[in-house]
């Protein structure tokens, strides 16, 4: 105790000596940190960061890039972390030019490698503050690979051929039809407006409306698609007022700039190019903001053909530091992207007088061309198509340790895609149960958007240097709409120092290319044919070509081989309970041998052929294709017709009738639900004897077990029809279908579009009544606070809505019920291409 009271005086001094060092140091810290808050902070309060000036320690970000002066290659910036709550823009330290490239971009490549197309890409994962960084914008760059002047191929001149009359020649109604038809086209032009009014007020200049929450949706580039895509329909409907408000907003929107960091080709031609053009012509070309937006749009477009074959970059990253090196197509593009860019860019050529612009879509034409009779089906084209303009010499490397390549076939592509009008639900809720497909998988996982490519075991290794470019369709947004697939990794060239068995001469050997034209994809041994998803406006695209350049014979050509070959191999009639004289578009696998089975699976994407066989049998004077035109418009009808809630689901299969006998036959029909139905009863089990045992006690208390219980009689099996009730309830299979892959309805205009193209030509007033009874389902099923929602399973009276409006729904689907509602002189098919 004596020694403690000693020293307490000097443990007191010390720990008071410690304390006081410990605040001094916290304090001058404090005071000489660059993240002190500016102002006394207290609850509530948001502290903004200040800028670190630059040390010998810190470098600044750079914020902006110059304008592709220079393809050195610079050093990445650091990463920046996600910012997952957001609530005041945070100051960026001072611009540095000559720092590095901006945000999100990659140094340039060097500038003699050719970098392949690779795959979609991420949006922005942080938000960039607008107030302190400089926006990046595409800019205009010298070509590496340009057409020579008079190269260029021209538009067609001369005068054009006389194309047959398409329309019904009607006559005239009475009153009280008058005034019916007009009561069910003011009914529409109130839903039309109903959405409208929501985009306007909850999702202007966005590009898509959350029609439940009244929020919004950028899944393409921010350029506000359900504006632009619109404008026509304002217009035919009457809205002149709307029509001029959504002009000036027009003015606004900047196609040089996005937050997304790759364009998708083909949805951006569709939806927003199309849309432009669609307005000038419609409104009597009156209104020159229109074109010039279509040629600022048209040439950063124009930017993604700049490659050795000038096959267009599909998912193009327009921001200067990738779009001032060269690169080539993707080996592996979606068909429909490549081949529906025809319309859209021959009209801006026309309207325009610069013929660069159909140059552009003419090459690809060509191309088709000339790959028509020497794909596996000849007259078709295959789902995915390689347009490298190249193949490597992949033979000379080892592929992982393994001699040979296990190359599993593609995966049926009966899974909804992004590729005609839009994409797939941003949670993919598809239902197939059961069965696998070619590469083990279950079925149901045929719709996830991440089985796309060709399984290779092992991975091969990519012969082509890739470094940049977006090729196989992807997201590009956070914000992942319906259809969109995902985006892979870079792939790029070996390197021998990661592979020692690889040398120099070998990867210098591996970059070499041998000229060739359209083909399969690299390792594809089984190619999918189809009019549906992933193909279908290629086909679409050649009648109204056709039309637009005045008759054109090539196009011609390219209908009518793919036509026969159709309906040869696509078209299926059905197996319907009523015996309906219906016709089905599917698909069919085709190997090297030849074709294979036909693949029974109706899409509502592939609805629009009905419409199209019609048109083509008034401008090609094939009569009989109306006919068949009409028996697939009610195809889709009948699909309609068959679900509880009256609409037709995305995807489905159905049961083909054989070549001479189309009747109902309950028995087959269960026969397809339970395929691998082959009941055989359990053999008995063998009677267990008690073990003898020396142990009294459990002997005893084992005997009553010895008693064998009364035989119990057994349940009897469940019959094949039982089962096939079962699967059919469970399901909530309509009666004749055999399956449903994808339950949903996202607002398309397929349908409907055939409907009214088959009224127009025939003059048939059931098809009317027809579209009519679709309206009213699509109302009744879809129709939300703000707008219409697409929704997630038509097989139930009331289904989930999931709170998303595609742009189609205002620019094509409500269109087409409007004009079938028309009078026949307003947007007459003999005068406008739809």
């Amino acid at each position: 105790m004596l020694r403690l009271r000693r020293y307490r005086s000097f443990l007191i001094f010390t720990i008071f000596a410690i304390f006081a060092l410990y605040r001094f140091r916290s304090t001058h810290l404090a005071a000489n940190s660059p993240f002190r808050p500016s102002h006394p902070t207290g609850q509530g309060d948001v502290v903004v960061s200040a800028p670190r000036e630059p040390t010998a320690e810190t470098r600044p970000y750079v914020a902006a890039i110059p304008e592709a002066e220079s393809t050195q290659e610079q050093a990445l910036p650091p990463s920046i972390p996600p910012i997952s709550k957001p609530t005041q823009a945070i100051a960026q330290p001072t611009q540095t030019p000559a720092e590095g490239p901006p945000l999100d971009e990659a140094p340039p490549a060097n500038p003699t490698t050719i970098t392949e197309d690779d795959g979609g890409l991420d949006q922005e994962q942080y938000a960039i503050p607008t107030s302190t960084s400089t926006v990046i914008h595409w800019s205009r760059l010298p070509e590496h690979f340009p057409v020579p002047s008079e190269s260029v191929i021209q538009l067609p001149s001369g005068k054009p051929k006389a194309i047959p009359k398409i329309q019904h020649k009607f006559s005239d109604e009475s009153s009280w039809s008058r005034t019916e038809r007009g009561k069910k086209q003011a009914a529409i032009k109130r839903v039309f407006k109903k959405a409208w009014t929501g985009y306007k007020e909850h999702a202007w200049l966005h590009d898509e409306l959350s029609p439940i929450s009244g929020g919004n949706r950028d899944p393409f580039c921010g350029w506000a698609a359900t504006l632009v895509d619109s404008l026509d329909t304002l217009w035919i409907m009457g809205f002149e007022d709307e029509f001029k408000e959504a002009l000036e907003a027009l003015k606004e929107i900047d196609f040089t700039t996005s937050g997304r960091a790759d364009i998708p080709l083909f949805e951006t031609t569709i939806r927003y190019l199309g849309g432009l053009l669609g307005a000038y012509d419609v409104s009597g070309a009156k209104y020159s903001i229109l074109v010039e937006k279509a040629v600022e749009l048209g040439d950063v477009l124009m930017g993604a053909f700049d490659t050795p074959n000038r096959m267009p970059i599909t998912y193009y990253r327009w921001k200067p530091a990738f779009a001032s090196q060269p690169h080539k197509a993707s080996t592996r593009i979606v068909l429909a992207e490549l081949g529906s860019l025809t319309v859209e860019f021959t009209r801006l050529a026309q309207i325009t007088k610069d013929p660069k612009y159909f140059d552009a879509v003419q090459r690809i034409t060509d191309e088709l061309e000339k790959s028509q009779n020497t794909t596996r089906l000849p007259g078709m084209w295959p789902t995915f198509v390689d347009g490298s303009g190249c193949t490597t010499q992949e033979s000379t490397l080892p592929s992982g340790g393994n001699t040979e390549q296990e190359v599993i076939a593609d995966p049926p592509t009966n899974r909804e895609e992004t590729v005609r009008e839009g994409q797939q639900l941003s949670e993919n809720l598809a239902d197939k149960v059961g069965a696998q497909d070619v590469n083990g998988l279950p079925k149901n996982q045929q719709d996830s958007p991440l089985v796309q490519e060709p399984l290779v075991k092992p991975p091969p290794i990519m012969l082509e240097p890739v470094v940049g470019q977006s090729g196989e369709p992807g997201t590009g947004d956070k914000q992942a709409s319906p259809g969109k697939i995902e985006g892979h990794e870079p792939s790029r060239a070996p390197d021998a120092s990661e592979h020692p068995s690889i040398s120099k001469r070998q990867v210098d050997k591996a970059k070499d290319c041998v000229p060739q034209g359209l083909k399969s994809p690299p390792h594809v041994i089984v190619d999918t044919f189809t009019l549906g998803g992933m193909s279908d406006s290629l086909y679409e695209y050649f009648p109204k070509e056709y039309m637009l350049l005045g008759g054109q014979e090539q196009y011609r050509r390219l209908y009518e081989k793919s036509i026969e070959v159709a309906k040869q191999y696509i078209f299926f009639r059905p197996m319907t309970p009523n015996n309906h004289d219906i016709l089905i578009s599917g698909s069919i696998s085709v190997n090297d041998e030849g074709p294979q089975n036909l693949r029974p699976d109706g899409e509502h994407l592939g609805c629009f052929t009905g419409g199209m066989l019609a048109i083509g049998a008034k401008i090609f004077e094939r009569e009989e294709d109306l006919a068949v035109g009409a028996k697939l418009a009610d195809g889709c009808v009948w699909a309609y017709e068959s679900t509880a809630s009256g609409i037709m689901p995305e995807g489905f299969s159905l049961i083909p009738c054989d070549t001479k006998d189309c009747m109902w036959n309950e028995t087959k029909w269960v026969e397809a639900l339970t395929p691998d139905y082959d009941y055989k009863p359990n053999p008995p089990l063998p009677k267990i004897k008690a073990t003898p045992t020396t142990n009294t006690t459990v002997a005893r208390e084992a005997a009553p077990s010895e008693q064998e219980p009364e035989p119990e009689t057994p349940m009897p099996p469940p019959t094949r029809e039982e089962i096939a009730a079962e699967i059919m309830y469970n399901n909530r299979l309509p009666l004749g279908f055999e399956g449903i892959h994808n339950r949903h309805y996202i607002l398309r205009p397929e349908a409907i579009e055939s409907v009214f193209i088959l009224y127009r030509i025939t003059g048939d007033p059931s098809w009317r009544a027809k579209g009519w009874k679709m309206f009213q389902a699509i109302e009744n099923a879809t129709s939300a606070e703000f707008g219409n929602s697409a929704i997630s399973d038509v097989t139930v009276d009331r289904p989930h809505q999931i709170n998303e409006m595609e742009s189609f729904f205002l620019a094509e689907t409500l269109k087409y019920f409007y004009l079938l509602f028309s009078e026949p002189d307003v947007i007459s098919l003999d005068d406008y291409i739809l």
